[in-house]
């Protein structure tokens, strides 16, 4: 604890983030170091998880920000703008629970526009509509695509009515 001159009492926790990745057959070891200063009355692990979730809702804001704009909007009435700001915050959280019911947990964190351009555009060939995706052989992704493609297919044939 800091008591700082103004005199509110300051807790600053020192977070330690160790990951450990897999690259080429090598172990690779990294450990971040974050400060957090806060004056709220909860233990550290619930500190940290509250900073986490906070951290992920300002990434969405972000990415709602950078990749849609807003500065761009061809709107005249604050109505047009609103609708067209709530239907992208709708188009994100249907994307995130996309991403926590069919992706693996790897995957997770990845943002809508990374995804698109790393997993889909690299890994499917465009064909003809009403045809079945093809799956490019080469890509980092094939054995996910074959699962999503698989999926879906369940999915489909699930929702058909009986004939």
């Amino acid at each position: 604890e800091v008591v700082p001159e103004d005199g509110f009492r300051t807790r600053i926790i020192i977070v330690r983030r160790i990951s450990r990745t897999t690259k080429n057959g090598r172990r690779k070891v990294s450990t971040c170091h974050r400060g957090i200063a806060s004056d709220l009355g909860l233990s550290a692990k619930k500190l940290c998880e509250f900073y986490h979730w906070r951290q992920c809702a300002e990434a969405g804001f972000r990415e709602l920000k950078n990749n849609r704009h807003p500065e761009r909007l061809p709107f005249q009435t604050l109505k047009a703008y609103e609708s067209r700001v709530m239907s992208k915050i709708v188009a994100m959280t249907l994307f995130k629970i996309f991403q926590a019911e069919m992706l693996p947990k790897a995957l997770h964190p990845m943002l809508r526009k990374t995804f698109l351009r790393r997993v889909l555009m690299k890994g499917l060939r465009l064909g003809e509509f009403g045809k079945k995706v093809p799956v490019r052989s080469d890509t980092r992704y094939e054995r996910l695509l074959q699962r999503l493609l698989a999926k879906t297919a369940r999915m489909e044939a699930a929702m058909s009515p009986c004939k």
